[in-house]
């Protein structure tokens, strides 16, 4: 059985438009400046902002993103050593209207949840 690819959802809630459009460009450009020696390793990023429709229920959050990753270590290393990743973190903090919310997720994959995860 092959490694199963990871994605990675955030969700961001910006006080201002022009900090949601800014941190969309960045997002975006992780696809190429993410690099882990020297190549990209990021599959794919996918980022908009929340549609009108479900403004309602969006419970203030504003702006998503996907990166899909090849491997936990690959996402892994996106978080705590990819410097294109830390200069994204050193932009939206100070910036955002409330905090961020991660998950991280394999397609298909339902494993026994925990009492400590609930």
């Amino acid at each position: 059985m092959g490694t199963s690819r990871i994605e990675h959802i955030v969700l961001y809630s910006f006080a201002d438009p022009e900090s949601l459009l800014e941190a969309t460009k960045v997002i975006k450009g992780l696809e190429k400046n993410a690099l882990r020696n020297g190549q990209p390793y990021i599959l794919g990023i996918k980022c908009g902002t929340t549609r009108p429709a479900a403004r309602v229920r969006s419970r203030g959050y504003n702006l998503a993103s996907v990166a899909t990753f090849a491997s936990e270590e690959d996402r892994i290393y996106f978080v705590t050593q990819d410097p294109a990743h830390q200069e994204l973190v050193a932009f939206v903090q100070g910036k955002l209207g409330c905090d961020i919310l991660v998950l991280d997720f394999v397609d298909g994959e339902a494993n026994a949840v925990r009492a400590e995860d609930c």
